[in-house]
């Protein structure tokens, strides 16, 4: 392979705020974030779901996992446009780049099924509070 002959892997999808948290967590066991919470953060942390995903690292997925989870629970139901935008982004990134991978279907694994199961709660609520204008 390239890389074996070069001694240098390109990640190109990889961006630098994703690599250097993946970094932090290699030398720290854990990784931060100066964002604010919400769909912005969410994104982030999907986004190292995403790389430890892809290279299997079982526990840098689990602590993103719980971020993510944890942050669902308080990011509570969506209502600003922009916050659906950025919603629209993280829950398009997660499609893009993950699998579903549950062995049991009645088991919530992964953030792709978390932020399907987040998205049908607002849709439910949305409908049942507003109504639609023809």
């Amino acid at each position: 392979m390239r890389e074996g002959k070069e001694g240098a892997m390109e990640l190109s999808e990889v961006d630098e705020a994703t690599m250097k948290a993946f970094l932090e967590w290699a030398y720290c066991n854990d990784y931060t974030t100066n964002l604010q919470k919400g769909p912005t953060a969410l994104l982030y942390h999907t986004k190292i779901y995403v790389l430890a995903d892809r290279f299997n690292v079982v526990t840098l997925k689990s602590l993103a996992y719980s971020k993510i989870t944890g942050m669902l629970a308080e990011i509570g139901m969506i209502a600003e446009k922009d916050d659906v935008e950025a919603m629209t982004a993280v829950v398009t990134y997660a499609f893009a780049n993950l699998l579903f991978s549950s062995s049991n279907p009645r088991t919530i694994s992964t953030p792709k099924e978390r932020l399907l199961q987040y998205l049908s709660c607002t849709l439910h609520l949305m409908g049942t509070q507003c109504v639609y204008n023809q």
